[in-house]
């Protein structure tokens, strides 16, 4: 029995070191981490303009491909600012007619529009009515175009300083939503429905 009140004993003595020694290792810990903070904002150091402490930096975010696309490279500063006219396409009119008529050459529209066809983005043969064409004029030359191919699609084309053209394709992500529409029915459904706005 002598045995089994020394075991006892022990345990609870045991128990209360157990717990002096976690109160150590949290103020430790607590130490610890206080000296690390200090020590992440002293590394960190004063900001030169403002004489506080500077937050880190993140990287610029890129610009969007459209910006990047009509880059300040693309347009030589002797040249000026590009002008943008636009039209759409009307009956019975190829593409390069539109492009040429927005002002290009029509050995520049001809060229810029074969990189959209080369990569087969648009099939000119399936080209309705109303696409819509940017065409960016610097001095008289086509420098840039712009192709509102449908609803989803953007076809950018650009002259790069060798005088070559590229072409990109920049989707849109478009997302299904319902509007409910009501009026009195004079002509069609249709009609009262394109009053409306839908």
């Amino acid at each position: 029995m002598v045995h089994d009140v020394n075991k006892n004993e022990t345990t609870h003595a045991d128990t209360a070191r157990t717990v002096s020694h976690g109160v150590k290792s949290l103020i430790v810990l607590g130490l610890l981490g206080s000296v690390s903070a200090v020590l992440g904002v002293v590394s960190i150091g004063p900001d030169s303009e403002s004489g506080g402490i500077s937050a880190a930096h993140a990287s610029p975010v890129p610009p969007p491909l459209a910006a990047t696309l009509l880059s300040a490279t693309e347009f030589e500063p002797v040249l000026g600012a590009p002008t943008q006219t636009s039209d759409t396409l009307k009956r019975r009119e190829t593409l390069t007619e539109l492009v040429t008529r927005l002002g290009a050459e029509p050995s520049d529209a001809a060229a810029a529009l074969h990189t959209i066809y080369e990569k087969e983005f648009l099939d000119p043969r399936r080209l309705r009515p109303g696409v819509k064409a940017d065409a960016f004029l610097t001095n008289g030359k086509l420098t840039a175009l712009n192709i509102k191919a449908d609803a989803e699609r953007n076809l950018f084309i650009t002259r790069t300083a060798t005088g070559d053209w590229t072409a990109s394709e920049l989707k849109a992500r478009l997302s299904p939503t319902y509007h409910r529409v009501a009026a009195p029915i004079e002509t069609s459904i249709y009609d009262a429905a394109r009053k409306l706005g839908a």
